[in-house]
């Protein structure tokens, strides 16, 4: 069998692996020299015809927001099409741009890969797989087969951690929320269940995050932080606030300068009022985590059967997430592996 990768094609960043000269998988970087290819396309006004991808594009959000997308596996199976400069495109069309770069990128690391193996959220509808599986084919990607994102990042923990017995998937990514159950022995990984939201992520916290800006910026100089006449965009202060988000996932404090089109305001946040303000995301994630239990349950599952807890996905830094799981099942979670590649 020749060379097969691993991809996760993630709703914020994606990866690609592949299994090295050990049999270990490793991430792959891009042309940039990065593990993670941010999940954007762009169509430059200046470059007719022409696409750019990952991190660039993203920057490009700032330049030409209405030539930028985004986010495509939010509506992956669905009939949405974004419309730039008169063409019309589909999520499974920005998706396949997406994967030929990851792959292609690779290939100039490593050589010719033979195949792939997709990874697709659990709670993903029939239509949202068969469309993850078409973008892939229309990349040019010969894919042996696509698994469930929590039964890939067992396999990850059941190799690296050597774990075992009934384990918990939180994975908690950019845009989707998964919650598997499943029992683990050596390299056969077996779902009990699994449940999730497709409209559950980092983005969400993000714009938790810039609301609270505009409304502070609303109240100081009664005017709208993002406006017409400021020279600023959305994605701007998208930014800060993801910035914020990092900051108080470290630290119990953080100062930000927002600066607008009236003049700037300097605003402390705190890790408490954050986690206050978060609170109902998190309170979300543990609801669909109880009816994973009850499921469980209905299947001879109990919560103390659960060993250990596997945090997936670059949200579940925040040290709510954390706090909650520990609470819930007198347990910490286990760290030790990066879970922004755990699934790839």
């Amino acid at each position: 069998m020749g060379k097969v990768a691993g991809i996760d094609l993630g709703t914020t960043f994606s990866a690609i692996s592949i299994l090295n000269e050990n049999g270990k998988p490793e991430i792959i970087k891009n042309n940039e020299g990065s593990y993670l290819t941010a999940s954007v396309v762009a169509f430059p006004s200046d470059q007719e015809g022409i696409c750019i991808v990952g991190e660039m594009a993203r920057d490009h959000l700032e330049l030409e927001p209405n030539r930028v997308i985004k986010e495509v596996k939010r509506d992956m199976g669905t009939d949405k099409t974004y419309s730039l400069a008169g063409t019309e495109h589909t999520p499974q069309g920005i998706s396949s741009i997406i994967l030929k770069k990851l792959f292609k990128d690779a290939e100039k690391q490593v050589g010719k890969i033979d195949s792939a193996v997709v990874t697709v959220p659990a709670n993903f509808r029939e239509q949202a797989r068969q469309s993850t599986l078409k973008a892939a084919e229309e990349a040019g990607i010969n894919v042996q087969f696509i698994i469930d994102e929590p039964t890939a990042a067992a396999l990850h923990y059941a190799t690296s951690n050597k774990i075992s017995g009934t384990v918990m998937i939180y994975d908690l990514g950019g845009g989707t929320f998964d919650v598997t159950i499943a029992t683990v022995l050596g390299k056969d990984i077996k779902v009990i269940t699994s449940v999730g939201s497709q409209n559950t992520g980092g983005t969400d916290i993000d714009k938790i995050l810039l609301d609270k800006i505009k409304k502070n910026y609303k109240e100081k100089f009664n005017s709208d932080l993002v406006s017409s006449n400021n020279d600023r965009n959305e994605f701007y202060y998208t930014n800060e606030s993801e910035k914020i988000k990092k900051a108080l996932s470290v630290k119990e404090k953080h100062k930000a300068i927002i600066k607008g089109n009236e003049g700037a305001i300097t605003i402390e946040f705190t890790k408490e009022e954050f986690e206050r303000d978060i609170g109902t995301l998190i309170a979300d994630t543990e609801g669909l985590i109880e009816e994973a239990l009850d499921e469980a349950k209905d299947k001879g599952i109990k919560i103390d059967d659960i060993k250990n807890i596997l945090l997936v996905g670059g949200s579940t830094r925040i040290p709510a997430v954390s706090k909650m799981l520990k609470k819930k099942f007198n347990k910490d979670p286990l760290t030790g592996v990066n879970v922004d590649e755990a699934i790839a």
